[in-house]
């Protein structure tokens, strides 16, 4: 070491800020020299503050960083004011979850530094600890919950891996030739595709089989806490959370199984998936379907309405009996009840004649008078039987005129029993005629306020 500024030394971390009270050494550490630095004397005390502005790899008290002297915020052409910064902790145990080790700048007081025993003692650091570290009684960053069950994720050719230290990961990867032994091999293989088709996976939370420190594991799409899987034609192959699919397959949505869950797709697991859009819209859009399944139930809650629209809507697996619609079937038996009312009368004020002259009235009068005070009671009670909660039309495409027309009524007297006719066309609040799904039919370019309007057909 001759002191140059572009040189690099290693530091122990003694101490790592967490605040913001100096906002212009945000991250900063205080660490001590291994060996001489320059100017400073070997195990010197010093701050320094990370090499790089946006990614940060903030390492904790006892692990090895290496150190230089580069430009300060105060420099200009007569003072160079320079001042330390640090990189990223050094892989000492070539481990992900921390590699510290405390003390390495002590020395021992009875042993020597050179003792091979002693510092194998003192890396506490290693997540295999020793519980007789000699008089050398440094442990790493005590606010650090060390843990045991964390371990690197198989390198694969080419394979570009982000690590945290709690067992999560990004691997940019690949289909690989499995042709090569690895200690593990990957838990996705081509499928429809080929070698070298990108692969992307978001992991967090591994939960492998207990394994000696620092063997290789793969990311489990069924195990890890919380995944997101990016694929290029390659099978994945998982467990669905929910057995019951009848209707999936029915409506043949289901193609994720006829090809073992290949090609370019996006899978998200984990025990809890949340969507949540603070000011607008969730919007899906499939070419082939939309499935769900649960082994519990589907809610759906909103405040104005819930529309559904398709060809045929099945309550139930290919269910084969139409539901009534409520209005036509109102006008239908308040029909029947005048029919038979007017039977009822017709048999109350019935005559025949004989030889002795035209016969009174029935002897048993007072039952079909009762029969027609009931009858009279049902009628009345005909509108309350239409739900003000679930609507119905009689095919797909929006209502008819004739429904339109008969809604109308029942909305504007509060009956639809004596509707008849067609009903006024639909409109909007401006007045524009409405087409039979209730949308304003399309603007010519040249009728649209803005110049050169684009087609809307799509607004996503």
């Amino acid at each position: 070491m001759n002191g140059d500024e572009y040189e690099y030394a290693s530091a122990e971390v003694i101490d790592v800020d967490y605040s913001d009270i100096d906002s212009s050494r945000l991250y900063k550490i205080r660490c001590k020299l291994i060996g001489a630095f320059g100017s400073q004397p070997s195990t010197a005390f010093f701050e320094a503050r990370p090499l790089h502005s946006n990614i940060k790899h903030i390492p904790i008290i006892g692990e090895i960083v290496m150190v230089t002297k580069s430009t300060g915020p105060y420099a200009n052409a007569i003072s160079p004011g320079q001042e330390y910064y640090y990189t990223h902790p050094i892989s000492i145990q070539s481990s992900v979850h921390h590699n510290g080790l405390p003390g390495v700048t002590d020395v021992p007081k009875t042993l020597s530094p050179r003792d091979a025993e002693t510092r194998k003692k003192a890396q506490d650091g290693n997540t295999i600890k020793t519980k007789d570290k000699g008089n050398i009684n440094k442990t790493i960053d005590a606010y650090f919950p060390e843990r045991n069950d964390v371990y690197p994720i198989q390198p694969y050719p080419g394979d570009i891996i982000f690590e945290g230290r709690w067992g999560q990961s990004i691997r940019f990867g690949s289909t690989i030739d499995d042709s090569k032994p690895y200690p593990v091999y990957p838990s996705w293989t081509a499928g429809a595709g080929a070698s070298g088709n990108p692969i992307t996976i978001i992991s967090n939370g591994t939960n492998p089989p207990k394994k000696r420190y620092n063997k290789f594991i793969i990311e489990d799409i069924d195990k890890d806490d919380s995944s997101i899987w990016l694929t290029s034609k390659q099978t994945v192959r998982f467990t669905p959370a929910s057995r019951l699919n009848k209707a999936l397959k029915n409506n043949k949505i289901d193609s994720y199984r006829q090809t073992k869950s290949a090609g370019n797709q996006i899978i998200i697991a984990s025990d809890r998936i949340i969507l949540n859009a603070k000011e607008n819209e969730i919007i899906g859009y499939s070419r082939v379907g939309v499935g769900f399944a649960t082994d519990n139930a589907i809610t759906l809650d909103a405040k104005n309405a819930i529309e559904m629209e398709a060809k045929k809507i099945n309550l139930g697996v290919n269910a084969v009996e139409p539901a009534l619609l409520g209005n036509k079937t109102i006008v239908w038996l308040n029909g029947l009840c005048k029919v038979l009312a007017k039977v009822i009368d017709g048999i109350t004020q019935a005559q025949f004649p004989t030889a002795l002259g035209p016969t009174g009235f029935a002897l048993n009068l007072p039952t079909f008078l009762s029969a027609e005070s009931t009858l009279k009671s049902l009628k009345n009670e005909l509108d309350s039987l239409a739900s003000t909660l679930v609507f119905l039309n009689a095919a797909s495409g929006g209502p008819s005129d004739e429904e339109l027309a008969t809604a109308t009524a029942a909305e504007d007297h509060g009956s639809i029993a004596e509707s008849k006719g067609p009903g006024p066309q639909q409109t909007s609040s401006d007045g524009a005629p409405l087409n039979e799904f209730g949308e304003e039919p399309p603007k010519n370019p040249e009728d649209s306020d803005v110049p050169n309007a684009p087609d809307d057909s799509f607004d996503g």
